[in-house]
């Protein structure tokens, strides 16, 4: 695989820290206001509701995403939010210990499969071809999600209107063929202990091309090679068949109410 390198481009309401009783986990040292959501369908368990924890990331608090992250947070523009269902507590944060993971045979395999593979970081984030790859990603796999009616500006402000170090890092096919070279891409936020993956898409066409494993191998890759101890996976939600796969990537470690443990622990 070649690479090119480029420059980085009414709710319920508390003003309280997350963890009164942890100092070291709080996100910062000011008081920070966090909203409970309505409860709503979840989107991973049928039958069941879900309710968010939400806050805003600010801009003159670099800091405070990285310690929201660290205790089980996830971003979405903006805003930082964490799953605080009543009757439900599926859904777990995933890292992966970059420094312990070994790459298997298998996917070493997919590693050279794909070697004809340009991984770069998009200068200009937001671009069109981008867009119709999210586009059609979007509408074939998740069709009833509120992702797939974005138009080109919501996909930018996905991208572009946030406090945090973000890049949409992309894999582009270099070898002689027709038509659009994009055939991956990974909307990524760069944090003080690793990269977090915030959404991946890719060209839904190349059925056997196993895309979404390959994104994550690569960008195990990317955090091997700068050193950072960490790549974080977004919810990994037990029962949930279009999650299962990410306990497949070992040394994995969830955020529950005992703080990061390994996920073979459970």
């Amino acid at each position: 695989m070649t690479e090119e390198r480029r420059s980085p481009p009414d709710h319920a309401r508390a003003n309280v820290p997350l963890s009164p009783s942890n100092p070291d986990r709080l996100p910062s040292g000011r008081l920070r206001q966090f909203v409970i959501t309505p409860p709503a369908p979840c989107p991973y368990l049928p039958g069941r509701l879900e309710q968010k924890l939400v806050t805003t990331i600010d801009v003159d608090d670099p800091e405070a995403y990285t310690r929201l992250h660290n205790v089980g947070f996830r971003r979405s523009h903006e805003m930082a939010y964490r799953p605080v269902c009543p009757a439900c507590d599926g859904c777990k944060s995933l890292r992966i210990d970059v420094e312990r993971f070994t790459f298997n045979r298998t996917q070493k395999k997919l590693l050279r499969r794909h070697r004809h593979l340009m991984r770069l970081v998009a200068n200009n984030g937001a671009t069109q071809e981008g867009y119709e790859l999210f586009q059609s990603y979007t509408k074939s796999r998740h069709p009833d999600g509120e992702m797939a009616s974005m138009g080109p500006s919501d996909f930018a402000s996905l991208i572009h209107e946030t406090a945090v170090d973000t890049h949409v890092i992309e894999w582009h096919d270099v070898s002689e063929r027709v038509g659009s070279s994009l055939a991956a891409a990974c909307i990524t936020d760069i944090l003080r202990d690793g990269l977090s993956m915030v959404y991946s898409y890719y060209d839904v066409q190349a059925k056997s091309a196993s895309y979404g494993t390959f994104m994550i191998l690569s960008l195990m890759e990317v955090c091997q090679r700068l050193e950072l101890p960490y790549l974080y996976l977004g919810y990994w939600v037990e029962g949930s068949p279009s999650m299962d796969y990410k306990r497949r990537f070992k040394p994995a470690e969830i955020y529950s109410n005992q703080g990061w443990q390994a996920l073979s622990e459970l």
